[in-house]
């Protein structure tokens, strides 16, 4: 593990009840930016306390210095940055927000800087109620070891930025498969429905080299 930049904090399990996430669209640029905005990206149902979670596989750049959904400031619940023998800087991060109005909105990350080339890739998932963290891991290490706590009706995303060089396979343990950019870029994810400290969530990828995964764990507040 290395220190993670984590802005949410743990929380053991309680209040809310079985998040219902529904997984909705992908964006991505490979140009080489420091600042990207996709607009119009679909958010699903509106409602008061609407929460959407975003999965980002990053390259080239520093740290998160923002990440904003249809006007909204996203908390970031877990992020790591590895660097891969000069090929850049790998990120994956997941962030979330509420936000309330809007079927569909524009989505900016800012990074602090960047140098060479750079990329960034989203995935995002709609939850119709508040949500809290309960839990976090990310790590540079492959096999990632991602284990995290989980609880009856919590959810959990994960996502990788990976190398690429060569065909480059990821295998996950304890989540699914749910999207990928790429053999590079990839995001898994699972609805709990039993109590397990931890559940066991890995990441085995066919390149040797480091890469970064992260996984965040949400439950309803």
């Amino acid at each position: 593990m290395i220190p993670l930049g984590v802005l949410a904090s743990r929380r053991p399990a309680s209040g809310g009840g079985p998040i219902e996430a529904t997984y909705l669209t992908s964006v991505g640029s490979s140009t080489s930016l420091n600042a990207y905005t996709f607009t119009s990206v679909p958010l699903g149902a509106a409602s008061a306390h609407r929460t959407i979670v975003v999965a980002i596989a990053s390259r080239g750049h520093t740290s998160i210095s923002s990440v904003t959904i249809a006007g909204s400031t996203a908390t970031v619940a877990a992020d790591v940055n590895g660097f891969t023998g000069g090929a850049g800087n790998n990120r994956a991060a997941v962030c979330y927000a509420t936000v309330p109005t809007g079927t569909d909105g524009d989505v900016t990350v800012t990074y602090a800087g960047g140098t060479g080339a750079r990329n960034c890739f989203l995935w995002f998932w709609h939850i119709a109620g508040p949500v809290y963290v309960r839990d976090y891991a990310a790590t540079m290490d492959n096999p990632a070891v991602l284990d995290s706590d989980v609880a009856a009706g919590d959810f959990v995303v994960a996502v990788v930025r990976g190398n690429s060089f060569g065909d480059n396979v990821h295998t996950w343990t304890g989540v699914t498969r749910e999207s990928a950019a790429s053999n590079v870029y990839e995001t898994a994810a699972h609805s709990v429905d039993s109590t397990e400290l931890p559940r066991t969530i890995r990441l085995a990828s066919s390149n040797t080299l480091s890469h970064s995964a992260a996984v965040a764990v949400f439950r309803g507040a």
